[in-house]
This record gives C-alpha cells, structure tokens and sequence, in this order.
C-alpha cells in the first residue's frame, strides 16, 4: 500500500504537517495567492515527508482482495453476488483514477468501503477550499482514517502527476482494449457421479474438466463481452439451453452515447435500486468488519459478467437523463431463461415448478430436465429526482411473468410464499446528506400485499468517531424475486431488527470497531418450527502501520434459534450460541515478502451439546512491483469437531475467481498459486490446492462422495491482453 506523508502523534489524528496544510487552507482560502501557497506547501510535504511516491501498483489484487474478504467474512460462504463485475469495477478505477477535482458523489460511490459521510465530505472540502493540489491532501478531510487513505489512493489522482506508472503493471494489462481468458479446473480424486455401479452409466453426463472462456472489450465509453463456461460433470453442449451451450453470457453497455441518455445496456446486465428491498443484483453490503458502511450505492445499471448463472437479466435498459434537470428516469426490460425445479401439472393444465435452484449445474438428469425450464419476462422503471447531491428520492418499481406457475411446498414455513405466474414491487426509496449525517432508506410493497421496509443513518461526529444504526422490517408476506438487503438474512421477508455499529480512531495507527444486532422472525423459518430471536455482538481491534505490519484481534458472538435435535413430534426451537475468536496478523519485511498469519477458535452449544474449533494458517507471498514473477502460498491446521463449529478462510485464488472454504473435521490444507507475466499482453497463473484430514475414509456424500482421505484440484489461466 501506498506511504503517507508522516505525521506526528502529539497533534491527533491528522498530525502536525497536516493540521498547518489545514490551517493554509482556510486562511488562505480566499485569496488569489492559495494555490501557490498551497501548491509550495504541499511540494514541500511531498518531497521532504515521503518515502515513496509512486503507489506500488502490484499490490492493487491484493488490495482489492483483502477488500472483498472483509465485506464476505461473515456471510459463511453463502454470499452470491457478481463477483467479476465488483471487481472489473475496481481494476478499472484504479487504471483510470477519478480525478479529485472532478470526481463527482455518484462516482465516488463505486467505492463501497466508503461511507456517504466520507464521500461528502471529500466533495465539501473541494467546494470550500477549492481543488486539490495532491492527493496526500486528502490527509486533512474531516473524518477519512489512515486506512481509508490508503486505500483511497489506490482509486483517485489529482492532474499533475502525483503518480506515474513507467513499470509493467497489472493496471496496465487492465487498461487494455481487449482480454481474453482461457482457464482450466481440474479435481484429481474422481467423484462417485463420474463412475458407472453395476454395468449402469455414470450419473453425470460430462467429465471432470471444468472449462471457462472469456472476452472482454472495453473503450473510454463502451465495453463488450461474452463469457462461456462448462462445470466438471456438465457437457459443453446442453440440450435444453436456448444457446447450445451450457452457459453463455453476453453483454453490451455504452455510456453517454448522446445528450439525454447515460447509458445503454444491451444483452446481460444487472439491476440495483434502493436498498435493495425489490432488485440488487450486484454486490451487497452486509454485516462485516466495515460496520459503518451499511447503505447499499451501486449504480443501477451494470453490465454482467458473472458465472452466477441465474442472477443476471437479459433484454435492453435505458438511464435517461435529461440535461439542466434533476429528475432522471431508468427503464429496462428483460427476458431471461431461469433453472427451476419442475413439478408437474397443476388441476387447471398449467406446468409447475417448486424453486429457483441457485448451483448453476446441470450434472445428472434432473439438472438437466431444469436447465432454462422457466422463462421470466422483467419490466422496471426507477423515477429518480437528485438535488444537488444533498437529497434523492426514487419510485422504483419491478414485475416479473413467468410461462409457468410458481408452486411452494405445503410445508408450514412456506405459508407465505406467493404463487401464480407473476409477481409487481414498488418502493420508494431516499437518501439525504446533511451536516455530517446520512439518512436513507426504502419502503417497498409487493403484489400479494406484503410490506417491507428499512432505514438507517451513518453519522460523522468527529475526525475519530463514526456511527450507523439500520432498522430494517420485513413482513413474513413481503415477496421479491431480487431482493438483497441489509440484515441477518439476504432477503427480504420474516425479520425485524436494530443494528448499531461504530467505528473509533483513537490515533493513525489504532482502531476499534464493533457493532450490535438484534432480530426476530415473526414467523418460521426452515429447520425452525415456530417464532424466534437471535442477536449478534462483533469487536474488532486493529493495529496498522503504513507499508509494515496489520495487526488485529477480532470476537464476534451469535446466538439463534433452531429445532431441537430431540425427537418430538412438534419440533421446539431452542436457542444455539457461536463464539468466534481470531488473531490476525500481516508483516512485510524487505524484498517483496508479505507474512500472514491467523489463528481462529470456534466454540458451539447447543443443548447439551459442545463443539469446538482450531483453525491456523500461515501465508507466504512473494510480489515486486519490477517482478514478472509472483506466489502465493498458505499451509492449514484445522480440528473441529463438528460442522456446527466450523471456520471460514478467504483464499488468495485465480484472477477474478473467488473462494471461502468452510472447514470442519481434523486435517490440512494447502495451495500454492504462482502467476507470471510472460510479456506486456501474456499473463499466465497456476493453482494447485490439496486438503488432506486424518479422520475420515470417504469426503462429501450423494453423488459428490469421493472414497478416501485426500482431496486435490489444479487450475490454469492464461490472460491475453491486446
């Protein structure tokens, strides 16, 4: 990460070259002389008070990475979202930095980790003291840590080269016209769907080859694409997709290509309106380390390049924007083939289908029969007034038609489920910024008469000191097909809670963390018969020294409520209790060297049940900004006793893929990734992983079963930039 400019401990956060570049400001700062003034001073820091100007661009993955990791910790593994286009976004920004002299609040957005306090008060510092002279004076933004600088440098400039990248880069490769990926995943353990028993056929249809082919084009203003992928046990070609093909996906997204249209999509793309309560395709807030960044920002419209097979949309959408206006109006309109679980044919003659798979496979004969068996036609519209970035207030509104009925189980906890063949939301949605507060949120209703609501607010009380609180209600009768939202649950339907979250600055190098939630679920929910509460306490206390060392320790506790495990005919939910507790660190000495290392415990109850949990990894990464040569490595212990106590790992992976084992059972695991830059255009990465246990004969079940000990996977990428 980049090297700030040194500041002194005795004169509080900002230190004492800072607080005088403040102080010039603002007496300066209505003279004709400033800029110079300013401009002298700000020189004068940069030569005499760094030890690097150059942002060390090879760390930009890693950033980014680690980034992801701490929004995704706490979602187990479960979080779906369009990982590829969150992270295309941020390349893209870092090859084509938003000038801070321009950059306006809506673009600034795209950068999730900050908060609207933060990024209006990037925008009011430019509107009253005029515009940057470099972007180390970001320093003296009210309310912007020593982390979220860092950070921020990856993303912004200030025009007159306060950078200049003449090494070979990934930024670079990035800011290329055209890419094209080839990748390769290989399992070396077969599992028991490839092998025929007794004389009959394999269960799956493909072999063990899991391929992925991928082009992208991207222009100032237009960017193109298309992305085909096979699954290890799928075929290439796939009888029931309307393409051929197992998975294809295209896209086509142009900006500005006249006065009153911002943008055009064409082809896959995705929808993110309000907060999430009718449409959020893309990448989602929740809870994670980040516990004042709770409002979701994303644009509306993005162009989607994913491998989630049934997340995107497919059809037209327009942003209209008519100029020396605040009203704004987006259209879009779509129809997508969907996997469903077919179930039949109803009493009136109308074909039936039960669920919405989300694997993306199509291995066996029933993944194949669902493969595309559902069409859905999507229509939208967002109303959008915006006020001179201090207020916005949206009416969204989204219906879905299907060609065939939608028909829950009759099992009690899908009481409230909708049926037929289509589904409407509304909502309206707001977002104001005043004097240091950020208050916004979303009201939404559905067809079949269910409410949902959430609100929230994120205050900057002093440069050390921020505070969010989100409440959020969603009625067991609210239904929504892309709903995303904030809470202990990504959709929105049967909860209610508070969450309280801080973030304190005590000094540069220090920071504590934490938050409170509390929910409860009016109504039942699978595997719990009957209402139930839950509640979720996290601190988290970090040590950071700039281009050193990360330090944390971090405890995170949550109690819910499930059925039973004892054998009544009416299930009881009883509640079960999580403890977590992680000691984190990161070193980097000379010579491109970075060493992580964790230790995390786990410890579960229930009933009279106790399952415990030790997991430690150790991290070697070799990377220098002049090498075409990078490595990734980390060796894992684990032992925990059960699947209840389990852990989760983010792992350093393949470009743009993105992985969090969950582990259990007593064993380990290790990978080692290498990539290495062949020439300006060739990029080429291997991976080889393999988790071996001590205490079991067969991994998994069904199907993926694999009869003994050891399970081992390669992958292989290569990147051709042009």
């Amino acid at each position: 990460m980049p090297k700030l400019i040194h500041q002194n401990e005795k004169n509080g956060h900002f230190g004492e070259k800072s607080a005088h570049l403040r102080i010039f400001r603002q007496i300066f700062g209505h003279f004709e002389l400033k800029n110079a003034l300013l401009g002298c001073f700000s020189i004068f820091c940069h030569l005499n008070l760094t030890g690097q100007a150059i942002i060390p661009v090879s760390d930009i993955e890693f950033a980014i990475r680690t980034l992801i990791e701490d929004f995704t910790e706490f979602n187990d593994g479960n979080a779906e979202f369009d990982f590829n286009t969150l992270y295309e976004d941020l390349v893209r920004l870092h090859s084509n930095k938003l000038d801070l002299n321009k950059v306006s609040l809506e673009e600034l957005g795209i950068l999730f980790f900050l908060t609207n306090n933060e990024i209006q008060n990037i925008i009011d510092y430019r509107t009253n003291y005029g515009e940057f002279l470099s972007i180390y004076e970001l320093q003296t933004v009210p309310g912007l840590s020593f982390e979220k600088i860092e950070t921020l440098l990856l993303f912004v400039r200030v025009d007159g080269g306060d950078q200049k990248f003449s090494d070979y880069t990934i930024s670079q490769l990035e800011s290329s016209n055209d890419q094209l990926y080839l990748k390769w995943k290989f399992q070396m353990e077969t599992a028991l769907g490839f092998m025929g028993e007794s004389g009959l056929p394999p269960k799956f249809a493909g072999d063990k080859n899991h391929y992925y082919l991928r082009y992208n084009h991207s222009a100032r203003n237009h960017r193109y694409g298309l992305l085909i992928e096979k699954d290890p046990g799928e075929k290439i070609i796939n009888s029931n997709s309307e393409t051929g093909l197992d998975y294809l996906s295209f896209h086509y997204q142009v900006e500005q290509p006249t006065g009153w249209l911002q943008q055009l999509n064409l082809g896959d793309y995705s929808i993110n309106l309000g907060q999430g309560l009718i449409a959020h395709s893309s990448f989602g807030l929740g809870k994670s380390s980040f516990t004042t960044t709770v409002k979701k920002s994303r644009p509306g419209i993005q162009a989607y390049n994913s491998v989630s097979e049934n997340l995107g949309l497919r059809g037209v959408a327009l942003d209209i924007r008519p100029r020396h206006t605040s009203f704004s109006t987006l259209l879009f309109a779509a129809h997508s083939p969907r996997d469903a679980n077919l179930t039949g044919v109803d009493v009136d003659g109308f074909d039936t289908f039960s669920s919405f798979p989300g694997s993306g496979l199509h291995r066996t004969t029933g993944e194949i029969r669902d493969h595309d068996a559902v069409y859905e036609t999507t229509l939208g519209t967002s109303l959008r007034y915006r006020q001179s970035n201090q207020l916005s207030i949206n009416l969204n509104a989204i219906s879905q038609q299907y060609n065939k009925r939608f028909t829950p189980s009759s099992r009690p906890y899908q009481l409230y489920r909708w049926n037929g063949d289509d589904l409407s939301n509304i909502s309206l949605d707001y977002n104001v910024l005043r004097s240091g507060w950020n208050v916004f949120g979303e009201v939404a209703r559905s067809s079949n008469d269910g409410w949902a609501q959430i609100h929230g607010f994120i205050k900057t009380f002093d440069p050390t000191f921020d505070l969010a609180m989100v409440y959020r209600k969603y009625e067991p009768g609210y239904q929504s097909i892309y709903s995303n939202v904030f809470g202990e649950s990504a959709t929105a339907n049967n909860e209610e809670g508070l969450y309280l979250g801080f973030e304190y600055r005590p000094s540069r190098n220090w920071t504590i963390k934490g938050y409170v939630d509390h929910w409860k679920n009016d109504w039942l929910r699978f595997r719990v018969d009957g209402p139930s509460r839950g509640r979720e306490y996290l601190i988290r206390i970090n040590y950071f020294q700039k281009r050193k060392r990360n330090l944390y320790l971090q405890y995170r506790y949550e109690t819910k409520e499930e059925n039973s495990d004892t054998d009544l005919i009416q299930d009881i939910p009883v509640s079960k209790f999580t403890h977590r507790l992680r000691l984190h660190a990161s070193h980097q000495p000379e010579g491109g060297v970075e060493l992580r290392t964790r230790a995390e415990m786990s410890l579960f109850k229930k009933e009279e049940i106790t399952e415990r949990g030790f997991l430690f990894y150790q991290d070697l990464i070799y990377r220098k900004i002049d090498s075409p040569l990078s490595i990734s490595t980390r060796m894992s212990y684990f032992d925990i006793s059960d699947f209840d106590a389990r852990i989760y790992a983010y792992e350093n992976d393949l470009l743009f893929e993105y992985y969090i084992p969950s582990f259990s059972g007593r064993g380990m695991r290790y990978y080692v990734h290498s990539r290495y830059n062949i020439s300006r255009k060739l990029m080429a990465e291997i991976r080889w992983e393999q988790t071996h246990f001590f205490d079991v004969t067969t991994i998994r079940s069904g199907d993926n079963l694999i009869d003994g000990n050891t399970l081992s996977r390669m992958k292989a990428q290569i990147r051709y930039s042009f």
